[in-house]
């Protein structure tokens, strides 16, 4: 029993370390990609190495980019940010990472050699508007309800001063709902 309890233990504590990838780990896979992808051209690794920590520590907002920094980043191809940038002003701002799947030139490798670096900023922006915008920019319907009655209602019937000065148990409102 003893034995079983400490394999289980090793087993809980040891396989999340293979299933994290670290982050030294994943900037040089991303290193690997950009050298094949650019083998005959003499690239600066150490500019690479930075630009890529930079992005892992600040990722880059997909929502808020122009392209400049995707550019700088140097996994996706001019054609891949056009095409981002024109899905987002055809159709808005992208709600998560996993929209990136309906453009035309991403695909899930791509998706998944960019990830650690961008992010899907999924706050709304103008979620702080002033009273005044909202009155002003804001769409309002008014609902108002009447129902009378028909015939009255001994409870609502007027009552004589004299029992006024007297009693206090007199309800003042009226029948109609509102």
């Amino acid at each position: 029993m003893r034995q079983v309890f400490g394999f289980l233990c090793l087993l809980f504590f040891s396989v999340p370390g293979f299933l994290a990838q670290d982050k030294t780990e994943i900037i040089q896979q991303r290193i690997e990609f950009i050298s094949e992808r650019f083998q005959s051209e003499s690239i600066d690794l150490t500019n690479i190495i930075e630009q890529l920590n930079y992005f892992y520590e600040h990722p880059i907002n997909l929502n808020e980019t122009e392209g400049l920094e995707l550019e700088d980043l140097g996994l996706l191809t001019t054609l891949q940010i056009s095409d981002l940038i024109r899905h987002r002003k055809l159709f808005g701002k992208l709600m998560t990472l996993y929209e990136l799947q309906s453009l035309t030139f991403w695909d899930l490798e791509t998706i998944e050699l960019v990830r650690p670096f961008v992010r899907v900023d999924d706050k709304l922006d103008n979620l702080h508007v002033t009273f005044k915008e909202a009155l002003r920019q804001g769409k309002f319907e008014w609902f108002l309800r009447y129902q009378p009655t028909v015939e009255p209602k001994l409870g609502y019937e007027k009552v004589p001063d004299s029992v006024l000065a007297s009693s206090n148990n007199y309800y003042y409102g009226n029948s109609d709902r509102y």
